[in-house]
């Protein structure tokens, strides 16, 4: 799934949007990919939608722009979670804000509770360059949700025999537990999404893109500039869903 890298876009580069047919409530993802788009402008992502946002939830498994090497893994729901007070057990960073819920009063608005991952090779060029690896998402009322990434080089067997145990997975690199500060209802009714967007309301904002040594006007960039997007691509070898 790849963008235009061949064409002068007058009026914006086209971007790209998937999703499943089915819904899911549960349930095991393991997304084994070879590249994920980068570059200035773009802004890749594969995420759970619920039917009714935020009531249903949102879980950004895969997000980076421009040029970034280190995924952002973050919950976006509306005030039935929350991770001020919760213990984390996981290698990635909690950000500063930890209310899951979109419209916390204590936060900017929809900024949801996020994890960074220490790996400089989760996102972009490093994923890319290290063959790419395997995202896993364990989503259960029991234990709540986590999600792992695992280099090219360090996929577990089970993962790669197709029978996914957990048991030598070690820390995730998100940990977002269940319980009285999060509750199980708060994602519901999801479904995958796998997308590629350009500029945007986050890769789009000028200080941001100065951050990255892009250019500070996004648009006019993606527009003009095709051949600046020959990275800009998704190579998916599989992804698969195991339910109880």
């Amino acid at each position: 799934m790849k963008a235009d890298n061949k064409t002068i876009a007058p009026h914006g580069r086209p971007s790209i949007r998937i999703h499943s047919n089915k819904t899911y409530s549960s349930g095991l993802f393991v997304f084994d990919i070879n590249h994920i788009p980068s570059g200035c402008g773009t802004w890749p992502a594969f995420w759970l939608l619920g039917q009714t946002w935020p009531n249903n939830g949102e879980i950004d498994i895969i997000e980076g722009i421009h040029n970034e090497t280190k995924n952002t893994i973050t919950l976006h729901t509306d005030n039935k979670c929350s991770m001020q007070g919760v213990k984390q057990f996981m290698t990635g960073a909690a950000s500063k804000y930890r209310n899951c819920d979109v419209h916390a009063a204590d936060q900017p608005n929809n900024h949801g509770c996020s994890v960074s991952d220490s790996k400089h090779d989760s996102v972009g060029r490093g994923f890319n360059k290290n063959g790419g690896g395997v995202y896993a998402v364990r989503w259960e009322r029991l234990t709540g949700i986590q999600i792992w990434f695992f280099p090219r080089r360090s996929i577990p067997k089970d993962i790669k025999s197709g029978k996914p145990t957990l048991k030598n997975w070690g820390r995730p690199t998100a940990d977002f537990p269940f319980g009285n500060r999060c509750q199980h209802e708060a994602f519901k009714n999801m479904r995958i999404v796998l997308d590629l967007t350009f500029c945007g309301d986050l890769a789009g904002i000028p200080s941001i893109s100065s951050s990255y040594h892009c250019p500070l006007d996004c648009k006019s960039y993606v527009k003009n500039n095709p051949h600046s997007f020959n990275a800009a691509f998704w190579d998916i070898n599989s992804l698969k869903v195991y339910q109880k």
